[in-house]
Formats: structure tokens, C-alpha cells, sequence
């Protein structure tokens, strides 16, 4: 009966603590979130971005950061990268095309920001989901 008391307590203050945080996180801020989800193939602005959620970029850039534990820049770097993981999955594309189409500049900075978020370069990821896909095409098989 204790353990069944404690462990609704805790259920309870977790409960609170996620209701806290859902309550401080101002709206325009979840729209902000719908909006990089939504336009995702467009050149992204400080300047655009705040003014779509209606706030200063300097007010959105301090509050986005409190938030998120990152900074904007570092949050989209983030979707960005995890997009061409995406691709390299499902695109037989170059790593430099699939560089333009996550949103980066050149080749050389995806790569980059994939091997520090990955441990790997591109080209080796792709290696091993393709070698993951034969593996299990293998299996399938037999």
C-alpha cells in the first residue's frame, strides 16, 4: 500500500511538472515549431521566422533558447541533419545533392554537422543502411 502511495505521488508531481512546462511554453512558440515543420524547403530568416510568430528576433532567439535547452540555429541544424539522414535512406542521390535539399550550403558543412551528430560521415551511413537492407533482404530469403 506504501509503494502504490509513493508511486502515485510520483505520477502526480511528473504530471505537474509536464503541465508547467506545456502552460510556460508560450504559443507562439509551438507555432514556430509548425512553421519550420511546414516550410521546411524554404530559406529561413531570423527576420521571416519572427516575424510570422509576431515577436522581435531578439526576444524570439532568448526565449527559443530557455525552451529548447539550444539555440535556433542550433535546433535547425538539428532538423536539417536529421533530414539527410532521412535521405540518404530513401534517395540515391549525391551527398551534395541531398546537402541542397536538407538545407545546407555546400557538402562540406553537411557533412561536417552529420559527423558530429552521427559519428559518421554521410557516405558511411549510407553504406551501412544499404549493407542493414541487404542483411535483411538476406534473411527474408532464407
Amino acid at each position: 500500500m506504501v509503494v502504490e502511495a509513493l508511486l502515485l505521488d510520483l505520477m502526480s508531481r511528473h504530471l505537474d511538472v509536464l503541465r508547467e512546462r506545456s502552460v510556460a511554453r508560450p504559443k507562439w512558440l509551438i507555432t514556430l515549431l509548425d512553421y519550420l515543420d511546414d516550410t521546411f524547403e524554404q530559406e529561413w530568416t531570423l527576420a521571416n521566422m519572427a516575424a510570422e510568430v509576431g515577436v522581435h528576433p531578439v526576444y524570439l532567439c532568448r526565449v527559443f533558447s530557455e525552451h529548447f535547452d539550444c539555440t535556433l540555429g542550433e535546433y535547425i541544424r538539428r532538423l536539417r541533419v536529421l533530414r539527410g539522414r532521412q535521405l540518404l535512406a530513401i534517395d540515391d542521390g549525391s551527398v551534395a545533392e541531398i546537402a541542397l535539399q536538407s538545407g545546407f550550403a555546400d557538402q562540406s558543412h553537411f557533412t561536417r554537422v552529420f559527423k558530429e551528430h552521427f559519428g559518421l560521415t554521410p557516405s558511411d551511413c549510407r553504406r551501412r543502411l544499404l549493407q542493414s537492407v541487404r542483411n535483411d533482404q538476406k534473411k527474408l530469403l532464407l
